[in-house]
């Protein structure tokens, strides 16, 4: 039987990528989210695109209005974020979905930006920076730069 997502979760934000401690608790969602995105799909891997659809999922969300402030279309790059996971290999009958190398580099990120911008708290801003850093599939998503994109955070 697998483990129920918030455990999941728990292992994925204490696997050393990131602050637990320090997480809003709307980041805390959207990552639950996104292991149970990744879960139900039967990914073998928790995706960059996985926490992007998480943190898209409310339109009127912080993350929706953040992309609109910088120039994206929040709505498109939700529908290219979900085509990208569609076309992800399923597993029947697996453990649950570990962390990608690629999600790893934009949780550490993630953390880095915070602090770079004077924050004691990781918020979706910094998680969608720290995507469109370290994330070259996403950044294509989203389709404005990282500029952009800490314009709209502050």
């Amino acid at each position: 039987m697998p483990a129920p997502p918030v455990d999941a979760a728990r292992r994925m934000l204490t696997s050393g990528v990131m602050r637990i401690d320090r997480l809003t608790t709307q980041t805390k969602q959207a990552l639950i989210a996104a292991q149970e995105e990744a879960t139900s799909k039967g990914h073998p891997e928790i995706l960059p695109e996985h926490v992007l659809v998480a943190l898209l999922a409310d339109p009127n969300g912080p993350a929706s209005s953040i992309l609109a402030r910088a120039g994206a279309n929040p709505k498109a790059v939700l529908e290219g974020a979900k085509a990208a996971i569609a076309r992800q290999p399923r597993v029947e009958g697996g453990a649950e979905p570990n962390l990608s190398r690629r999600i790893r580099e934009v949780l550490g990120q993630a953390w880095k930006v915070t602090e770079e911008l004077g924050d004691e708290y990781t918020t979706a801003g910094h998680l969608l920076v720290a995507l469109v850093d370290k994330d070259e599939p996403v950044k294509m998503l989203v389709g404005v730069g990282r500029e952009a994109i800490v314009g709209a955070v502050r």
